[in-house]
């Protein structure tokens, strides 16, 4: 499988103590903290890269919570068009 990234809009970046705080913590979350709404930014970016995935991509890619990372969404994709294809709508 081949690694692409959907960059998050606008030059967001997610700063690894926001996304360590936020697993380390997820069960006190305060929801109006900076840290959750940075979170929540990102987590709704990688939840339309996941249904445009769903939608979109004809061969095998896998995508998880996991892959939310510093300056986008990774995902796992198997085919080379589909990487064609990915590409151009998210980079």
């Amino acid at each position: 499988s081949m690694i692409a990234v959907a960059l998050y809009p606008n030059n967001f970046c997610l700063e690894q103590s926001v996304l360590s705080y936020y697993w380390n913590n997820i069960g006190q979350i305060n929801q109006q903290s900076a840290t959750h709404q940075k979170y929540k930014q990102a987590h709704e970016h990688y939840t339309q890269v996941r249904e445009w995935c769903s939608e979109n991509l004809t061969g095998p890619f896998c995508i998880d919570v996991t892959d939310i990372l510093y300056d986008g969404v990774r995902v796992r994709v198997g085919s080379d068009d589909d990487l064609v294809y990915f590409t151009l709508k998210w980079v």
